[in-house]
């Protein structure tokens, strides 16, 4: 098979989750090469690349085995009249070089050397040939798509590659620290203009970043896309941004809560009515509460989540969620668990995570109290969803499998949050600005009604970095029910400019809402007006100036 390359341009992927399984991007490609063999008295030299060493790696392996010049051997490698010669169409053999244990005659020439590497590896694609036709990529693509992989742990590269191609069909940045790495050293700078910075460019980069292995060559030819191939929008966050969001400082908590009630499930019933305003939106999932979270963003299949609730309890509740997300591989095991048949293998998940017999108690405690409400509001959710033929995440696979990759991925935050305090939330803001992420949705529930607008809410509120597409999403008890309200958020800071609007009556009056007429509001326009009386709302007046609660 001729090797034929494309010419380079601007085609990039991304680095993802698939299926629960985060990368884990090996950031160094200039480690120490192991070092060559003796020279043996067969007139040989033995000496071996590792996988994905770059050109320059291997010119280095080879000076060292044969007491050359390195510099030989990495000029040879990007001289266009030698590479021609060998059939490729190429600005360098990067990628080209078979990695493994060679034996080279000693006295052979450098284009010798390169010439039995650039061999072998295109036998490697030669016995291959019905697999890359089948696969619709070129022999360079592969290449390149490969040497991307090598960069990556070896036991997550088959479902990475699967959700790698899968990215490239659908025209998403891959966004590789590998292929960054490629063109810089040191800390990556994501916002660096370069053809291989797969975090603003599309597709692949011009060309391979290392030379990969024959296993690495089958890992991506092998790779099978299903429904649960989970590919998840936004870039995976970097070790730093993790670290930065696990040390958001929490609000203190509460002197008291609301009604001096845990709230573990909601008591909304008809979310689904905004389900078609929130489908696929992305980014960055907030929001009070507990069940209805994930319900949510099954529905959105945000980038990530953030759970915010002053209550521990709820946070607690939510870690307890997590375990269930990462042990249960379908929605099926996930109910099971929280069923009465499956509490001895939740608490013996609960056993394996928390050593400490406090905190075991602790959250023993929790589930005690939780864990039957928590069964009974999934069925309630089941006997309203399934006759309307609205899916969920209990039910729904490909959502099923997005909540619990976003899980495996580092991509869910349980923090303890007032919407009125003074840290956790422009904290987030000011994380989430700084590494270019913008929320996609805000859910507050019903808290809004225990609350008035304090500069502290207005301030978080300014703190979260938005565009376009962000939305605030709130309820508002109505009789027995709820009316559910959207509003863009940009729209909601312009009301939160205004000083007269005090809280959410001004917003969304009662007597302004009809559950039967309208269970859905969007609220688009300006705020009204300051009054021109003195009288102030009746319920402006009852809102609480400094006490957030989450009403789910």
């Amino acid at each position: 098979m001729k090797l034929m390359a494309r010419p380079s341009h601007s085609i990039f992927i991304a680095s993802v989750i698939v299926a629960g399984i985060v990368t884990t991007i090996t950031m160094s490609s200039k480690s120490s090469p192991p070092q060559p063999q003796p020279h043996p008295k067969d007139g040989f030299v033995t000496w071996d690349i590792p996988p994905g060493a770059r050109i320059e790696e291997i010119a280095t392996i080879w000076a060292a085995a044969t007491s050359g010049d390195p510099e030989i051997l990495q000029s040879k490698a990007y001289d266009a009249e030698l590479i021609g010669s060998l059939g490729i169409d190429a600005t360098s053999l990067e990628g080209y070089l078979k990695p493994g244990v060679h034996r080279t005659p000693r006295g052979a020439t450098a284009n010798d050397v390169i010439a039995e590497l650039v061999k072998s590896q295109q036998r490697t694609l030669d016995e291959r040939t019905d697999l890359i036709t089948a696969s619709g990529l070129t022999p360079h693509e592969v290449l390149t798509l490969a040497s991307m992989l090598e960069k990556e742990s070896s036991e997550l590269r088959p479902a990475l590659a699967a959700a790698w191609r899968q990215r490239l069909r659908i025209n998403l940045r891959l966004e590789s620290h590998g292929a960054l790495a490629f063109v810089q050293q040191g800390k990556i700078d994501r916002s660096f203009d370069s053809p291989f910075n797969t975090f603003i460019h599309h597709g692949l980069p011009p060309h391979p970043i290392g030379n990969p292995t024959a296993e690495t060559i089958d890992a991506v030819l092998h790779a099978v896309e299903s429904a649960e191939t989970v590919v998840l929008r936004g870039r995976q966050p970097s070790p730093e941004e993790i670290e930065a969001l696990r040390a958001v400082p929490v609000d203190p908590p509460p002197a008291s809560l609301a009604r001096d009630t845990h709230y573990w499930v909601s008591n909304e019933m008809r979310h689904d009515v905004v389900r078609s305003s929130i489908e696929h939106k992305g980014g960055i999932y907030m929001g009070v509460g507990t069940d209805q979270c994930y319900l949510l963003a099954g529905w959105m299949r945000p980038d990530m989540m953030v759970l915010m609730d002053f209550d521990q309890a709820v946070i607690h509740l939510h870690n307890i969620y997590r375990l269930i997300f990462l042990a249960a591989e379908t929605p099926e095991r996930f109910s099971e668990l929280w069923s009465f048949a499956g509490r001895k293998d939740l608490y013996g998940l609960i056993k394996a995570a928390n050593p400490t017999p406090a905190k075991r108690r602790q959250l023993h405690l929790i589930l005690e109290e939780a864990r039957p409400k928590v069964a009974w509001r999934f069925k309630r959710m089941r006997d309203i969803y399934q006759p309307l033929g609205v899916p969920t995440f209990l039910d729904s696979p490909e959502q099923y499998a997005h909540l619990r990759a976003l899980f495996t991925g580092d991509r869910v935050f349980a923090i303890r949050g007032d919407l009125t305090g003074k840290k956790a939330m422009r904290n987030l803001g000011k994380v989430f600005g700084e590494n270019g992420r913008t929320v996609g949705l805000v859910y507050l529930s019903n808290a809004e009604q225990y609350f008035g607008y304090t500069e502290n809410f207005r301030t978080n509120i300014r703190s979260l970095p938005l565009d376009a597409n962000s939305t605030l999403f709130r309820t508002r008890p109505a009789g027995k029910d709820y009316v559910y309200i959207l509003q863009p958020l940009e729209n909601f800071r312009r009301w939160l400019e205004e000083p007269h609007i005090r809280g959410v009556a001004y917003v969304a009056p009662k007597k302004s809402l009809n559950v039967k007429k309208r269970p859905l509001v969007m609220i688009d326009g300006d705020p009204p007006p300051p009054p021109t009386s003195k009288r102030k709302s009746s319920e402006g007046k009852k809102a609480p100036a400094a006490k957030t609660a989450t009403r789910p």
